[in-house]
């Protein structure tokens, strides 16, 4: 599930949010329709994999 989970998770966190530089704020959401259904899938698959894990002690 890792593998399918980090990049997801990665491109997730790379994608939304600012980013304070020395320059000043960085806006690091999408500007483009690709950019933004990349986004999307990669949040997709972050909550689709997460669905399927069973919390500790539940088994």
């Amino acid at each position: 599930m890792l593998h399918a989970v980090d990049p997801a998770g990665q491109a997730l966190w790379r994608g939304a949010g600012t980013e304070l530089t020395p320059a000043g704020e960085q806006d690091l959401c999408p500007t483009d329709e690709e950019s933004r259904e990349d986004l999307v899938n990669a949040a997709s698959t972050v909550a689709g994999t997460g669905s399927g894990v069973e919390p500790l002690g539940a088994g």
